[in-house]
């Protein structure tokens, strides 16, 4: 489990929660933060691909995906 590729993975899971489940967040926070002084690179993937999210919706413009964008301010913020 402790494998590279697997921390990858559950960083991609984490970073793709679906915009509808605002209330996961916390949670998916929390474990990140949890999880970040066994594995440090999880929480620097996690903060790369909503940083990267963060900057194509701020690129993007458009109110059509309003609730992503709340989305990834959220888990930011938290």
């Amino acid at each position: 489990m402790n494998r590279k590729p697997s921390r990858r993975r559950l960083a991609r899971a984490l970073v793709s929660v679906p915009r509808s489940r605002l209330d996961l967040l916390p949670f998916y926070a929390r474990l990140t933060a949890a999880l970040a002084p066994v594995a440090p690179d999880l929480a620097a993937e996690v903060c790369a691909g909503l940083t990267n999210e963060f900057h194509w919706h701020v690129n993007k413009r458009d109110q059509i995906n309003l609730e992503s964008k709340i989305k990834t301010m959220r888990f930011i913020g938290k």
